[in-house]
């Protein structure tokens, strides 16, 4: 169900797009753990629907998140397609002058955290309530099925990655997507421990942890790696230690 079409992406699986308009006070939990030595600055695509809380110090475009800690982050259910993404930054004085804008992430060749956060009263996920989709998208700028199939996206951008990451709620670790970065699917310089994009399967090491390309088309989109957290789980956004 990925609305976003920035780069002709699209998130979920066999299901029809819901109408993105607010539904309802419906909100779900977020909590982003920085593994990582440096200071992160979070960003949210729809940065009114956000309330950062518990260890996060808001700034103009995000929250910072010190190294080693966890932000705890509230955000309304409105049925919308919406991004997380992150930079390091040395301090919270830095951090007020970077322009960290998630819905233009791929041309700053950042890594996309895709959710849509689904209130009740849409029915959310299988209709059982308020629930998150969620992947992880480090989709070129310009990647479409054509070029992928042709030369794996050679030219089309470079691969929209610029931190590791790994999501999941309930307590489960499910998609986990790090570098270095290589050649290994291209010359698009992937990220080298990100599952494989050719695998039928989901999570793991081997499945697929990441969208590599749109994945529009059969028998691509019924194989696509997207997941939700039901019953109101807390969605985990972990970026991880290294490259």
């Amino acid at each position: 169900m990925r609305f976003f079409r920035l780069a002709g992406l699209m998130l979920a699986t066999l299901f029809i797009a819901a109408p993105t308009f607010a539904l309802a006070a419906d909100t779900s939990k977020v909590q982003i753990v920085n593994k990582r030595t440096e200071h992160l600055l979070v960003s949210y695509s729809e940065a009114s629907q956000i309330t950062w809380g518990a260890g996060c110090t808001e700034v103009a475009h995000g929250a910072v998140i010190a190294a080693g800690k966890t932000c705890t982050a509230t955000v309304a259910d409105d049925n919308a397609s919406t991004r997380f993404c992150a930079t390091d930054v040395t301090s919270v004085a830095a951090a007020h002058k970077v322009r960290l804008d998630c819905s233009k992430a791929q041309n700053g060749n950042l890594t996309m955290v895709e959710t849509i956060f689904q209130p009740s009263t849409a029915g959310g996920c299988f209709n059982k309530g308020t629930c998150v989709w969620y992947d992880i998208s480090i989709i070129p700028l310009n990647c479409t099925d054509a070029l992928w199939k042709q030369n794996k996206c050679a030219n089309a951008g470079g691969a929209s990655y610029n931190l590791p990451v790994s999501l999941g709620c309930g307590g489960e670790t499910f998609y986990v997507c790090q570098g270095p970065v290589s050649t290994k699917y291209g010359a698009a310089m992937y990220p080298s421990n990100c599952g494989n994009p050719n695998s039928k399967t989901q999570g793991g090491k081997t499945g697929q942890n990441a969208y590599f390309y749109p994945m529009f088309y059969p028998p691509e989109k019924y194989y696509q790696p997207n997941r939700a957290c039901l019953g109101g789980a807390t969605l985990m956004v972990t970026f991880l230690a290294g490259k």
